[in-house]
């Protein structure tokens, strides 16, 4: 209770109607993407979408079948899926992948037997030499804040490709303005669930572990029930592009391209993409 009363004390910025007290919170921790699923798509995933035809194009000119680790509620996976290729999806979120599964139902008939999902970690993924492809895309790997954490999921990635099979994953490039006082990220109204989710953050930053840690401050409220409020948080690692590229080699992957954009620009920007082979 130290820890939300230190977070709750300080945010005077808040309206007094969104403000609680501690008794009525439920502390995810960083059990980040359980504790937001059911409103997670309108949030997060609705908006990100300036990715999915980079992903879509790479897998119609290379073909499945697919595995997109930590494919979340399917933000990618199922505009995949409906381009007509095979694909996969795993993540460790159960609640995520009860979305995804939701989604799946609105696939064609032809489709639908051609897409599976599996909860597994990307420190720990099962498969063995399946997959032409595989996508890691956004933030998965900054989730990984260890080097032992890092390797196990590219060989698990290496493991799971064909050979001359392809690895296409992003990883977040270092952003200085990290510590943030409480502000404002969200405040939407979603239709469908008749659900008011309004949505405040804080951001950390251990620049001597160059990680940085988000604190959400979350209130669902359903129309004739009482509000549910969450503090929930996540962590995400700041790694090198240099040392994402020397644990591909190690691995036994030849990087054949980089992108900073979605259209494939070699000249620097803000994304850093890469295109790995299994040697």
């Amino acid at each position: 209770m130290k820890k939300i009363n230190r977070f709750i004390g300080s945010a005077s910025s808040i309206p007094l109607s969104f403000r609680y007290n501690t008794d009525d919170i439920i502390d995810a921790g960083d059990s980040f993407y359980d504790a937001t699923g059911e409103c997670y798509s309108a949030l997060f995933a609705d908006k990100k979408k300036d990715d999915i035809s980079f992903y879509v194009s790479l897998a119609k000119e290379r073909g499945g079948p697919i595995l997109e680790a930590a494919c979340g509620d399917g933000r990618i996976l199922i505009p995949v899926a409906s381009a007509g290729i095979n694909v996969t999806g795993s993540d460790v979120s159960e609640e995520m992948l009860r979305i995804c599964r939701e989604k799946m139902k609105d696939l064609p008939d032809q489709i639908r037997p051609k897409t599976g999902l599996c909860r597994a970690d990307l420190r720990a993924l099962p498969f063995r030499q399946k997959f032409r492809m595989v996508f890691l895309p956004y933030n998965s790997f900054n989730h990984l804040l260890n080097r032992e954490g890092q390797n196990a999921c590219i060989r698990g990635i290496h493991d799971a490709l064909q050979a001359g099979g392809t690895l296409v994953m992003e990883v977040l490039p270092y952003h200085e303005n990290y510590d943030r006082a409480l502000m404002l990220r969200k405040k939407i109204y979603i239709p469908e669930k008749k659900t008011k989710v309004v949505m405040y953050s804080r951001l950390e930053h251990d620049k001597e572990n160059c990680r940085h840690k988000v604190h959400w401050f979350t209130q669902i409220k359903k129309r004739g029930k009482k509000p549910k409020r969450m503090i929930t948080t996540f962590t995400r690692k700041d790694i090198p592009l240099e040392v994402v590229i020397g644990i591909l080699t190690g691995t036994g992957f030849n990087v054949e391209d980089i992108f900073y954009d979605y259209r494939r620009n070699t000249e620097k920007g803000d994304k850093r993409l890469i295109i790995a082979e299994k040697v």
